[in-house]
């Protein structure tokens, strides 16, 4: 405990949840009327400039502040997300001193408080954008890889897969999840089901590649010749 103490006292603060209150949301946005997109843009600008320092405190003030004046853009909670899970867990393992000097309990912590700040504020860009396919997987994407909830990830797999603006790939990467993740007869009927939305002429639809594992999960699951899927 006593090591995390040492850390987080060279680290700044995070205040992600603090920016609101201090904005003024409602009358900023009022006061800027149909300019929200240009000093938004601004404010991306000035992000990048901040992220390129890694200057974590300032970065973090700013994904907020674009996404409070205008959260219209799903590039900006994607990005600013990526941001808040990928860069700055390594900022401040970095600024601890050397990565590998850093006990790996630290860093793994570091990283899972980030990941969640992440997924917390993709939560809050779904409240403006409920129906984006990417923010879903932007989430799912986290809960697999970063904080290891396989449950959670196939979630919000699924989710995204629903989704009317989903490409094509993440119906079957879903399918896949499932089988991955040891539940091949949940695997098998969604793929049957996925597949005959699956444009034969698309080649981005990967319809062919799903076939294919229809046929891989029918033979592990041993499914007579009569009851075998039939596009």
């Amino acid at each position: 405990m006593r090591v995390w103490e040492e850390v987080n006292a060279k680290q700044p603060q995070l205040q992600l949840k603090s920016l609101e209150g201090g904005l003024g949301q409602g009358i900023t946005i009022g006061l800027l009327g149909g300019f929200r997109s240009l000093v938004a843009d601004g404010l991306w600008l000035q992000t990048n400039h901040k992220w390129e320092k890694s200057d974590l405190p300032a970065t973090q003030t700013l994904i907020k502040m674009v996404t409070v004046v205008d959260p219209r853009p799903t590039y900006f909670w994607i990005n600013g997300s990526r941001m808040i899970a990928y860069d700055m867990p390594m900022w401040r393992i970095e600024a601890f001193g050397r990565f590998e000097d850093v006990p790996l309990s630290i860093r793994d912590r570091i990283i899972r408080e980030h990941s969640l700040l992440a997924v917390e504020y993709l939560e809050r860009a779904l409240l403006h954008h409920p129906q984006s396919s990417i923010l879903h997987f932007e989430i799912a994407t986290l809960y697999q890889r970063k904080l290891k909830d396989m449950q959670k990830a196939l979630e919000y797999y699924r989710l995204a897969a629903l989704q009317i603006d989903a490409p094509f790939y993440m119906g079957g990467l879903y399918g896949e999840m499932l089988r991955q993740s040891g539940q091949p007869e949940k695997a098998y009927e969604w793929l049957i089901t996925l597949h005959p939305s699956l444009p034969r002429d698309d080649i981005w639809a990967l319809s062919d590649l799903v076939l294919e594992k229809i046929r891989e999960l029918e033979g592990r699951l041993n499914v007579s010749l009569e009851e075998r899927y039939e596009p």
